[in-house]
Order: structure tokens, then C-alpha cells, then sequence
């Protein structure tokens, strides 16, 4: 039931059937107590044997309606250029507000900047010209979505290129690298060292670039964990919003966007809002809303298919 209040009388529609419908009056202060009573033609006080599919609808509308209707934005937004154009809505009063009703997230990639590569580098260089950013050689693993045989796979492919002999594991599925060049290195990103589950003989650690270097030689990749490095929850930012601290880090906070990681996001994720927060807008600012969707660090978020897009809702009210 849908109620609006601006004025001082309302029709009350009590509908029987789809073909009949009864019309009464009430006045404002009655809106808030009244009741509905069923009763038989022959006996009023005999108890009538309501079927549990019975549905009674009740409408209110107002005689003199002043009230200015909502008005709803679907849009989508890019994955190049999170801004969405509101010029329809240039008729706003001073005093509107905006909301966001739903979102329509796609599955996101697990493997992408700034730990979606692999350095190789080699034992036949003197240590000290064995400089990982300037002598080492880079691959880069595609931002995408991957499953545990799709990064094996592509792990593969990559130590194949570098000379480097691999075998699967019999039981656990893991890839175990050997062979190469003589003390042939392999650095990467903590993030993909714990999501990878990789094992070896470690013979530096960076700590301040989050960078960890293996010996070739038993080099060991266990189980993907595909799920490990989607964030949660994901941070729906808008430039309508104030600042608002979250930890460490200032974000115009919009939206919390959780991710349930044990459903493994294969078809992206649809966020419906019961309570919709409403923002104030000026018709100065309705041009242009900007959007950005962002992890808990503050870093972008990338999405598993370029082609994607992230759509939702908007609410504008005219009060």
C-alpha cells in the first residue's frame, strides 16, 4: 500500500473484485487507525472461512494531489569512464534529494594490477647488476576472471617461454617448475604468492613493494585459492557524497557493496536497497554525477570482461 500525504481528504478504494470497486472518504487524522470487518449477510456476528489466497487491496489517493512524483534514472556505466549524465533532470528544486535503488555488479577479475605479474631473472648476472626492476623481465598475467586449471595453464605457458621445464602433480594438481638457468629466479606479488599457494626455496623478500623471489629449482604451485584477491566489501563511490573516513582512507561513500565469495561471483552480483539514502542535490550539480567503484585500499577495481558494464537505479525526489 502506497500512501501519500498532502492534504486534508482522501479517497479510500476498497477493491472486491476486478470489476467492482467501492469508493469512500476519510479525513487525515482517520489514516492512521482503521480496520477492515467481514461479515455475513444472514448472521453478522458468524465467522466467515477465509480461504488463505483471499487478498484484499486497498488503495489511498488524494482528491487535490500537490505532490511532485519521483523520478527514476536506470544507468550504466562504463568500465573506461564511471560518469553518468543527468540532464533530464535539470528541473530540480533546490531542496531535491538523490538516492541509489539497485546496482548491478559484474563478476570481477581475480587476477589484476599490481599483482597480476611474474619477474623472471637470472644467476648468470653478477648480483650486483642482478637489479629486479632494471635487468628483470616481465610477463604479465591478462586481467580476467580465472579458474585453478585456467592459472596453471597460463603459468605454464609463461616458464615455457623462459626455458623452464614443469610437471603437474600426480594427486594434488599442483605445477612443479625445474630446470632453467642456474640459479634462475622468479619474483612476484605476495597477493598472487598466497592466492597461488606457491612454495620454494625463497631468496629475497621485499616487504616495502610487497615482492617475494623464488629459486627456479622446486619452485612449487599449489592450490588456487580463485577467490583470494576479490575485495569485500567493495566501496560504491560517488562525488554527491561527503568525505567520509572508513579506517585510514577518505572515500565519498555511496554504497557498501558485499561480495559473497562462496558464490564465486560467476555471473556478477544484483544489490537491491531496502533503506535507500537519499543525498541532497543542487540543479548546479545534475549535469554530471560521478561514480567510482574502488577496494578497501582505494585501488580500482577491474572487471572480469571489458565488455561489462555496472548498471543500477536512481531515485530523484522534488520535495
Amino acid at each position: 500500500m502506497r500512501t501519500v500525504i498532502c492534504t486534508q481528504v482522501k479517497c479510500l478504494h476498497f477493491k472486491l473484485n476486478p470489476f467492482f470497486t467501492l469508493t469512500g472518504h476519510i479525513s487525515l487524522h482517520g489514516v492512521s487507525a482503521w480496520a477492515i470487518y467481514l461479515k455475513t449477510r444472514s448472521n453478522p456476528s458468524l465467522s466467515l472461512q477465509i480461504p488463505r489466497d483471499t487478498v484484499i487491496e486497498l488503495g489511498i489517493s488524494n482528491i487535490d494531489d500537490q505532490m511532485i512524483e519521483p523520478q527514476y534514472l536506470s544507468f550504466v556505466l562504463p568500465r573506461e569512464n564511471l560518469s553518468l549524465s543527468l540532464k533530464a533532470f535539470q528541473k530540480n528544486t533546490p531542496t531535491a534529494t538523490v538516492g541509489l535503488i539497485d546496482v548491478f555488479l559484474p563478476k570481477l577479475a581475480n587476477i589484476y594490477a599490481p599483482f597480476n605479474f611474474l619477474i623472471f631473472t637470472s644467476g648468470e648476472w653478477e648480483e650486483e647488476e642482478n637489479r629486479i626492476d632494471e635487468r628483470g623481465i616481465y610477463h604479465y598475467i591478462a586481467s580476467d576472471f580465472y579458474t585453478d586449471a585456467q592459472i596453471k595453464k597460463k603459468i605454464g605457458k609463461i616458464l615455457k617461454s623462459m626455458d623452464i621445464k614443469k610437471r603437474r602433480g600426480a594427486y594434488d594438481g599442483s605445477l612443479l617448475c625445474y630446470g632453467g638457468r642456474e640459479g634462475q629466479q622468479v619474483t612476484l606479488h605476495n597477493t598472487l604468492v598466497q592466492m597461488l599457494n606457491v612454495k620454494g626455496e625463497q631468496t629475497r623478500m621485499d616487504a616495502s613493494k610487497n615482492r617475494t623471489t623464488f629459486l627456479v629449482e622446486g619452485l612449487k604451485f599449489g592450490k588456487t585459492e580463485e577467490m583470494y584477491t576479490l575485495p569485500n566489501p567493495i566501496f560504491f563511490e560517488c562525488d554527491l557524497a561527503q568525505a567520509t573516513m572508513v579506517g585510514s582512507k577518505t572515500f565519498q561513500l555511496l554504497r557498501l557493496l558485499y561480495l559473497d565469495k562462496m558464490k564465486k561471483q560467476n555471473e556478477g552480483t544484483v544489490h537491491i536497497f531496502e533503506n535507500v539514502q537519499m543525498l541532497p542535490i543542487f540543479p548546479s550539480a545534475v549535469n554530471a554525477i560521478k561514480f567510482k567503484l574502488v577496494d578497501y585500499n582505494g585501488n580500482d577495481v577491474t572487471l572480469a570482461n571489458n565488455e561489462q558494464c555496472i548498471s543500477g537505479t536512481l531515485i530523484i525526489n522534488n520535495d
